[in-house]
């Protein structure tokens, strides 16, 4: 018992170092409490749409695929330096401007001394040897490689995790039931034990003397039978929490949980008018899992 509340207080000393909130980390805080539910029910699990729910909410993913485009224009702009260029030249002037240097007159002497002219031509730049451009290019083409592979090992791993995720909740759920039959079991254990004592108390005579004699028998008998059930009972709870955490971690596979928790993303903006990122708890109630 006195370990059980150690426990609990390091638990939540340790849940105020995580929120990291001032209201949860001043002196006086109060106990914290949970006031939802532990999932007593099957949760049904799909690593197919698990799979796919990853790939298009896990901003990891994201962030690869914004890379490798980045990558990719990047290497465009670079390949475009290395091809031959051709321009067109295109130039107009006025003339007119009188040697005194009269500005005043300048728009009228443009048609009378004058015409306006224009030139046109092309300008074909072919290098030789351009190895430097060549040089920037390869190097472009080199990170887009690494890019790419990045994606594909961040692809690879966030599916290893939903595959790891899927599987423990599965497990979970099979400790789960069998800690349970176990305590099933152990009850049964301990109610026969007492029902064994009634019966054998209520006899007479030689009965009552025998059952005086095995009193210490039953008793040692009963308060191992509780012991069972207390271990039982002990390793229950411990597998319901580990079945909990599961769900959570395979909602985080999918990166769902701020979903799977029914909360939203709020932008907002903070008194200096500048912009600030809240999270809010949903008014409707979270659906039943696996339904």
């Amino acid at each position: 018992l006195v370990r059980a509340e150690l426990a609990i207080a390091n638990a939540q000393d340790r849940i105020r170092a995580l929120v990291n909130s001032p209201e949860l980390t001043e002196l006086g805080s109060p106990e914290l409490i949970p006031t939802d539910h532990m999932l007593m029910s099957e949760y049904k699990v799909n690593y197919a749409d698990a799979a796919k729910k990853a790939l298009s909410q896990r901003p990891e993913i994201s962030q690869a695929f914004l890379q490798v485009r980045a990558a990719a224009v990047r290497e465009r702009m670079q390949r475009n330096e290395v091809l031959p260029s051709l321009n067109l030249i295109l130039e107009g002037y006025m003339a007119g401007l009188a040697s005194d240097y009269n500005t005043s007159q300048a728009y009228a002497n443009q048609y009378s001394k004058g015409s306006p002219g224009v030139a046109a031509g092309l300008k074909f730049d072919f290098p030789i040897q351009n190895n430097v451009a060549e040089a920037r290019h390869e190097r472009r083409l080199i990170e887009l490689r690494q890019q790419v592979n990045q994606l594909r090992t961040t692809i690879e791993t966030a599916l290893l995790e939903v595959k790891v995720s899927d599987r423990e909740v599965r497990t979970s759920w099979r400790d789960y039931t069998a800690k349970l039959e176990s305590v099933k079991a152990a009850e049964e254990d301990l109610a026969q034990f007492q029902a064994r004592k009634d019966l054998d108390t209520q006899g007479k005579g030689e009965a009552a003397a025998t059952s005086s004699m095995t009193t210490t028998y039953y008793l040692d008998a009963l308060l191992n039978s509780q012991k069972r059930l207390a271990i039982a009972e002990e390793e229950l709870a411990a597998s319901a929490a580990t079945y909990q955490v599961s769900i959570m971690n395979f909602e985080r596979s999918q990166g769902n949980l701020l979903h799977y928790e029914d909360i939203s993303v709020v932008r907002t903006k903070d008194n200096d008018n500048l912009p600030l990122l809240q999270l809010q708890k949903g008014a409707a109630p979270r659906a039943p899992v696996g339904k």
